[in-house]
């Protein structure tokens, strides 16, 4: 039973999908954890429902809805098949979204069956293809991935990318056009699930030239790289078109600055690949661990320093991988080292593991295997599932986030939020100071804070907060909004009129404002600005209803 279960592929893809459900099903009754759901999920809700918007996708980004305004500075990611995905679950799904988890844990596991099928091009070698998938399967370190439904992002992507790398290496082999045309299809479907994917063309001329591409004939791997680049330029004036342009002049040292700054989160991806210790939903630069992040790097040169052969070729593409998909991330200045951002760059350490000497030794004494290889696996799983409930609601998430990250701001505003929710306004002020004291220009903690205060009847240091929450941001309509009704409380109503119309000034279609400034026009009796507000009021609704 072992010995097919390590050779035979049809047993392997049984027992991996077991091995999935059985770890993962408790996470289709999760709730949402307080991210990006509500953008994605519930304000595309209506959107989300209609077939007939899957060529919507195409010609808009993400987190664009009906009422969506752009404000200054905002980044806009193009990620159409990703909205897809979320409409044809829509289809599926009442009220609830067991089926959007659903979607999740397969989204999984085809990447795990990709990644078999391309250790098995790869190594040529049954029995470590399966276990570094089984590794990979039960691997804690990409538990958030499969258990928030915006995370699929990276499942999809990483999908993708594993089997136009199988179909590019199915097509070494055997030179048919139909391998090479299921390769540019899933390359093309990897483009336009997200932005990291454009660093894999590298990958692939990497392979052409140094791997496994030398029984091509030069002809056909210009023709294969021309395909590649109209592919991305089709792509880029598509995402340009819907997102504008994201790099200038002005922004490439700000790029620069931003790597060097989140270099620590890239070792932290590394160590916690290796061994996941330290594991932490929203970790930051500071919290990264450099005894754990040297003690992974020395397991990782002591293999290579027992491979007598060393083949460095694929090592080096291991770590190039690793590195050009995690890199688009780090680039970002605003960047909080989420785990799920590693479930795509971490298949490339292991790919690197794999050619390492020890591990193949390894894999020939099947004894020793079973009870090492078999140890970490029960180790990885029962970590896997200690962390589940940590993604079950969005108490547990910004709970395990604030026990975890000790110098995020952002956790500390986010865990404040929801202690709001809760009316526990006395932690919650104590989580906000807390990340204001780590950060004073973190954006939204001062406005979050404000908010509770106007809830306490705390007028003044609401007022305080806010107006240091718009010398951070000054195009923040709600802080507007929420000043106005401050004023409006305080029978200071034509300076709660202001307040309202530079709302509407920033965002037209914030609907709060144009109410509470009929209101003011009609006590006034102001009928001019009263007509005006209505049929502004009136236009947000038609477009709405559209």
């Amino acid at each position: 039973m072992i010995d097919q279960l390590l050779n035979k592929t049809k047993w392997q893809i049984i027992f991996l999908a077991g091995v999935i459900f059985i770890l993962y099903f408790r996470t289709l009754s999760n709730e949402f954890i307080g991210l990006d759901e509500q953008s994605l999920l519930i304000g595309k809700k209506n959107f989300n429902k209609e077939l007939s918007n899957i060529p919507k996708a195409f010609s808009q980004h993400v987190f664009q809805t009906e009422n969506y305004t752009e404000t200054p500075g905002t980044i806009k990611f193009y990620r159409p098949l990703l909205t897809v995905s979320f409409i044809l679950d829509s289809q599926f799904s009442g009220e609830k979204f067991v089926f959007f988890h659903f979607s999740n844990m397969l989204f999984h596991f085809l990447a795990v069956i990709g990644l078999l099928f391309v250790l098995l091009q790869l190594t040529n070698y049954p029995p470590l293809a399966f276990l570094f998938s089984l590794l990979f399967a039960v691997h804690p370190l990409l538990t958030q991935a499969i258990c928030w439904i915006p995370g699929r992002n990276d499942s999809l992507v990483c999908l993708f990318v594993l089997w136009s790398f199988y179909f590019l290496l199915k097509y070494f082999q055997h030179q048919s056009s139909r391998n090479l045309f299921f390769h540019f299809l899933f390359f093309i479907a990897a483009l336009f699930t997200k932005e990291n994917a454009v660093m894999f063309f590298i990958l692939c001329l990497f392979t052409l030239v140094f791997l496994q591409g030398k029984q091509l004939h030069f002809k056909k791997k210009i023709i294969i790289t021309v395909f590649y680049f109209s592919f991305i330029l089709i792509w880029y004036s598509m995402k340009r078109k819907v997102a504008g342009e994201m790099l200038t002049d002005s922004s490439l040292s700000i790029l620069y600055y931003s790597f060097l700054k989140n270099i620590p989160l890239m070792l932290q991806y590394f160590q916690k690949t290796i061994l996941p210790i330290n594991l932490s939903v929203m970790a930051s630069v500071q919290d990264t661990n450099y005894g754990w992040v040297m003690t992974a790097l020395f397991l990782f040169g002591a293999g290579i320093y027992f491979t007598k052969n060393i083949p460095w070729k694929e090592i080096i593409f291991g770590l190039l991988w690793f590195f050009l998909f995690l890199l688009p991330t780090l680039l970002f200045s605003y960047f909080e080292g989420m785990e799920h951002r590693s479930y795509l760059p971490a298949i490339g350490i292991l790919i690197a593991i794999s050619f390492l000497e020890p591990v193949q030794k390894l894999l020939k004494n099947q004894k020793r295997l079973i009870c090492i290889f078999g140890t970490i696996i029960l180790i990885f799983s029962f970590i896997t599932i200690t962390r589940l409930s940590v993604f079950s609601s969005e108490y547990n998430y910004w709970k395990n986030a604030a026990e975890t990250s000790e110098h995020s701001a952002v956790v500390c505003r986010d865990y404040g939020v929801m202690l709001t929710k809760l009316g526990d306004y006395q932690n919650a002020e104590k989580a906000f100071l807390e990340g204001i004291k780590r950060n004073p220009k973190e954006t939204l903690i001062h406005y979050n804070l404000g908010v509770m205060y106007f809830k306490l009847h705390r007028y003044e240091e609401a007022k305080k907060q806010l107006a240091q929450e718009l010398e951070i941001n000054s195009n923040n309509f709600m802080v507007y909004h929420v000043m106005g009704v401050i004023y409006n409380q305080q029978k200071r109503t034509e300076e709660a009129a202001m307040m309202w119309e530079q709302s509407v000034a920033i965002n037209p279609n914030f609907q709060e404002s144009y109410k509470e400034l009929l209101s003011y026009y009609a006590q006034k009796k102001d009928t001019a600005n009263f007509l005006r507000c209505k049929n502004e009021l009136e236009k947000i609704k038609i477009n709405f209803r559209r």
